[in-house]
């Protein structure tokens, strides 16, 4: 069920710094939380001074000595469910290297702004692209 919700951000770039300039100032509906999920996978656990349990857990549960794919898997679809406009994660595609420590994964989430999917892929160091499909307004 898609609802009607207006929330917005202002959109970050390649750097994850703030925009200011052009004609998009704001995002909002599968753009809005397309970037809320990248901002939540890349925020690392302890980093943020506010809230140290807060963060993705890419040291110990996805790059830990002992971790394995479901627990790697784990954490990350964790981060992703409890990002806020996320209802339901309808496919996880995931590739972890152990030589060369590189997960990558294909990810598609239903959100409250649209029936339409938002694709996202995965790459850590982590770099999301999102395609965006149906209503995301």
């Amino acid at each position: 069920m898609v609802r009607t919700i207006h929330k917005r951000t202002t959109p970050l770039g390649e750097a994850f710094d703030i925009v200011t300039a052009g004609t998009d100032q704001f995002l909002e509906g599968q753009e809005h939380v397309a970037q809320d999920i990248l901002t939540r996978l890349t925020l690392i656990l302890g980093e943020w001074f506010r809230n140290l349990n807060d963060g993705t857990n890419w040291f110990g549960a996805v790059f830990g000595k002992q971790t394995t794919n479901p627990e790697a898997e784990g954490e990350i679809k964790r981060r992703i469910l409890e990002t806020e406009s996320v209802d339901l994660i309808t496919k996880y595609e995931a590739k972890y290297d152990m030589k060369t420590r590189k997960y990558s994964a294909i990810v598609e989430v239903l959100t409250v702004f649209s029936a339409m999917p938002l694709e996202l892929n995965i790459n850590q160091p982590v770099s999301i692209t999102a395609f965006i499909g149906g209503d995301n307004g």
